[in-house]
């Protein structure tokens, strides 16, 4: 059986807003200052391609995407760091839906390029093993 939805009213929440109240419910979860900081850092990385004064209810999956899109053409970053901005703002946005300020969506985050290890090679490794 279907659960029944009650329509959300529309707020006028922009995206900075909702910002400033994730950093302060991390706060009252008690998360470690180094993890605080670290949203800090990757929202002032994420505002470059994601403007900040977005209304929280028009964001959806077409603006997640658009984002992705926008730093891999706008931006040197690796995938690591894509996949990295990509995982803070699916907190952030998590965090929205939660807090009833956004449709509920399914957030899939790009993958990470995977590089081989560089190995030693026989003689590096001679030369580590030697006694002094």
């Amino acid at each position: 059986m279907k659960r029944l939805k009650m329509t959300r009213v529309k707020n006028d929440k922009t995206f900075r807003s909702g910002f400033k109240e994730f950093i302060s419910n991390c706060k009252v979860k008690n998360l470690r200052e180094a993890t605080i900081n670290h949203y800090e850092i990757s929202y002032k990385q994420i505002i470059k391609y994601l403007d900040e004064n977005i209304e929280i209810s028009d964001i959806n999956k077409n603006t997640f995407e658009k984002f992705i899109v926008n730093v891999k053409e706008y931006s040197n970053a690796n995938s690591q760091t894509l996949h990295t901005y990509s995982r803070d703002l699916k907190t952030i946005f998590h965090f929205f839906m939660d807090q009833e300020y956004m449709q509920r969506f399914k957030i899939i985050l790009p993958r990470v390029d995977k590089y081989p290890i560089e190995a030693y090679t026989d003689e590096e490794l001679e030369k580590l093993l030697k006694k002094a």
